[in-house]
């Protein structure tokens, strides 16, 4: 299951638990697609809860969006609650031309700073996404 935690101009944060389906990862697509008509690439943020990885359908929905929308999405941040959760953001690093770091869940602010990096402005705390 995928949930939209917010959106703050081109910043996204979603959580995503339990098996991801074919139909989790469109939803986060649609998103990221719906935020680049306003600004040319979005920033996200995935924090993985209880995570059990992809259904068969769901992991081929994520290699092509992968594909089709890494140059929508200039960086990403998975943070989650095992090592083994790095193993993703590697893949997807690997596999697509997004830039991606992981964080463990205690790092979650680390995270969100990493994802502003480089970025000019004023932005809202993760804690006011959670």
């Amino acid at each position: 299951m995928v949930a939209l935690l917010g959106v703050d101009r081109r910043y996204i944060a979603f959580r995503a638990s339990g098996k991801l389906h074919a139909q989790d990862v469109s939803q986060m697509a649609r998103t990221i697609e719906e935020n680049t008509a306003h600004a040319p690439t979005v920033r996200v943020l995935l924090q993985l809860v209880d995570f059990e990885g992809w259904t068969l359908g769901g992991a081929a929905e994520a290699a092509v969006a992968n594909v089709r929308d890494g140059k929508r999405v200039e960086k990403l941040v998975i943070v989650g609650e095992r090592k083994s959760d790095a193993g993703i953001a590697w893949a997807i690093e690997v596999f697509g031309s997004t830039i991606v770091e992981f964080f463990p869940e205690d790092q979650a602010n680390e995270a969100w700073s990493w994802l502003h990096a480089d970025d000019t402005g004023e932005y809202l705390s993760f804690a006011s996404f959670i």
